[in-house]
């Protein structure tokens, strides 16, 4: 099972419908700088107006079922941000959504582990 080390990230950016997930991950942080978005264009809306700004070594967990036009796959191959980014999700027994991430080149970590 994959691991993420979040302390070696300057920041996090965590997309994901419920805000219950949202401060889960902020609970595991200890200084880095925080971003969490709850719907598809509030997160591209930031994307778009800080994709060149100072967020560091940024690492971007995005749940694939976003309960929006796009699933957090499509997210990540669609803002290129697959080699920052963990796909969590309670999917992690869909073949074709695994089957999916691994083309992509995203890492897939089940939301039961964290």
């Amino acid at each position: 099972m994959p691991s993420i080390d979040l302390s070696a990230r300057d920041s996090v950016i965590v997309i994901d419908d419920s805000i219950s997930i949202h401060d889960l991950w902020r609970s595991k942080l200890k200084s880095q700088k925080f971003f969490a978005f709850s719907r598809v264009d509030e997160f591209e809306k930031w994307f778009e107006s800080n994709e060149s700004a100072d967020i560091g070594d940024a690492i971007y967990l995005v749940d694939y079922d976003l309960n929006d036009s796009i699933s957090g796959i499509d997210l990540i191959e669609k803002h290129s941000i697959a080699g920052k980014s963990v796909l969590v999700t309670t999917e992690f027994d869909d073949q074709s959504m695994l089957t999916r991430a691994t083309w992509v080149g995203v890492k897939v970590m089940p939301k039961a582990m964290y």
